[in-house]
């Protein structure tokens, strides 16, 4: 907990409010809303299945008023609880060939609006891991698909249709590469982003050495001008094989226990990223293009 607070404490002096907490399961981490409620100016996303939402743990999230669970598709018992709390909540939603045409329609985001959702956050899945589906991973036309669909529920949606993908303009982009986020692992390593699980520097016991690491690591640095110059998308799913080659050289380590992340990255083969190149689909909604343009630019990262 003393090394959560730090690394609160240390992004909260940059002037960055903002946190996304993943897991597994965050609500299990036991202390997770005593370490939020010290820091009411900042904002928390529990990426959460909501299982372990009970009504009485959502009327606390609530009375703290600075955290929105973002709830994958099957927690629909927590959802109700956050709902009948009037907690403000979102849906998480990770799309892939099985669930394309379910979770991407319009009957799809009526139905979250009518349990309560206030916005969906779209991912593109990523076959990475011991037991990676590359063969569920979304084709060309179906990345394009996902943009189109994004693009025109937006004009008139029941909800707030969020994603990380694509600016204003429609043209792909890579937080990691930009800049603006970064991921700590439950190690205490600070890595490029979520599912790249390697890294070489790794926090001390109070995370008070979060800002000497974002701004002083060679390796991030040097990572975000490898994927900016190989893609505006995903290298990890373009370009697999030449970010393994990158991770070696520098001898990241791996921040998982399984051993075997790179290894695992030498076997993925290449699938489409979100870098639709010529075909780039722009905002139509006029607030989207203003929100994107204010808050998602490229930060200079490609030039």
């Amino acid at each position: 907990m003393e090394q959560l607070d730090g690394i609160i404490s240390q992004a909260k002096s940059q002037g960055s409010y903002f946190f996304g907490i993943l897991g597994g399961e965050p609500l299990m981490y036991r202390g997770l809303l005593d370490v939020i409620e010290r820091h009411p100016n900042c904002y928390f996303q529990l990426f959460t299945n909501a299982t372990l939402i009970t009504p009485e743990l959502a009327q606390r999230m609530n009375r703290l008023g600075n955290i929105t669970p973002l709830i994958s598709i099957e927690g629909l018992r927590g959802l109700r609880a956050c709902r009948e709390a009037k907690l403000i909540f979102g849906v998480a939603a990770s799309i892939c060939r099985t669930n394309f045409d379910e979770l991407v329609s319009r009957e799809h985001l009526d139905n979250l609006a009518a349990e309560g959702a206030a916005f969906i956050w779209y991912y593109i899945y990523r076959p990475v891991g011991a037991d990676a589906h590359p063969e569920n991973a979304l084709t060309k036309e179906q990345v394009r698909q996902l943009r189109e669909f994004i693009v025109e529920q937006r004009r008139n949606a029941p909800l707030i249709i969020i994603d990380v993908y694509w600016g204003a303009d429609g043209r792909a982009f890579c937080p990691g590469a930009t800049g603006m986020s970064h991921h700590v692992s439950p190690s205490g390593y600070v890595e490029f982003c979520p599912p790249l699980q390697m890294a070489v520097e790794q926090l001390n016991a109070e995370g008070s050495n979060l800002v000497e690491i974002c701004r002083s690591s060679q390796f991030l640095a040097d990572l975000r001008q490898l994927t900016a110059s190989t893609t505006r998308g995903c290298i990890l799913m373009e370009a697999p094989e030449r970010l393994a080659a990158f991770l070696e050289e520098r001898g990241a380590l791996e921040t998982t226990s399984r051993e075997t992340f790179l290894d695992e990255l030498r076997r993925m083969r290449r699938v489409p990223g979100h870098d639709m190149g010529d075909e780039a689909i722009a905002e139509q909604n006029p607030l989207y293009r203003i929100l994107q343009k204010r808050y998602f630019f490229d930060f200079g990262a490609y030039g």
